[in-house]
């Protein structure tokens, strides 16, 4: 039997959780999913509370703080602002997810909001270095994040081409090109 790591139950939960909602990530139907004992779960993690806490943490990490930390690579504040529009065109069912389940759970809302906070703020400091002023990088960056984010509550969601094409129009609204952008 192979052992399981931490990143299996989690992908196993995430999975659960786009498909079900919050409510489906249970003991019985994590270990059932990943064919062990419950005696699995309660060697890896203490009860499922503490569970899904440590996994929308980890969600959390992967989907906003390792995205900063790739567009950081980027050379120059454009090549970050296309890294995060190519991250961003990507979508990604558990962001919706985390979303539902945030609505209902006071500490999931506290963390989203915190992790919302941090990303809007880190595309505004991409705009100011793009050379916007402090108040057109507060609004280019909001309009960048609701983008991001009605994009993926859509019905049907829009597709990552339909993506690209927005975040050129946002763009191109606020004057935002390569070469500008070494200027």
């Amino acid at each position: 039997m192979t052992r399981l790591s931490k990143q299996d139950w989690m992908q196993a939960a995430m999975e659960i959780l786009i498909a079900q909602g919050v409510d489906g990530i249970t003991i019985e139907a994590l270990t059932q999913r990943m064919g062990v004992t419950k005696g699995s779960f309660y060697h890896h993690f203490g009860d499922v509370t503490t569970f899904r806490k440590v996994m929308l943490e980890m969600c959390l990490y992967q989907n906003s703080t390792s995205v900063i930390e790739r567009a950081e690579v980027g050379e120059t504040p454009y090549r970050k602002l296309m890294i995060l529009t190519d991250l961003a065109a990507m979508i990604d069912p558990a962001e919706v997810a985390i979303r539902v389940w945030a609505l209902r759970d006071p500490e999931a809302h506290a963390m989203l909001t915190e992790t919302d906070a941090r990303r809007v703020a880190y595309i505004a400091r991409v705009h100011r270095d793009l050379g916007l002023d402090e108040a057109a990088a507060v609004l280019a960056s909001r309009l960048f994040y609701s983008a991001f984010l009605g994009g993926q509550h859509l019905m049907p969601p829009l597709t990552s081409a339909q993506m690209y094409e927005m975040f050129a129009a946002l763009r191109q609204m606020f004057g935002i090109t390569e070469e500008s952008s070494n200027a």
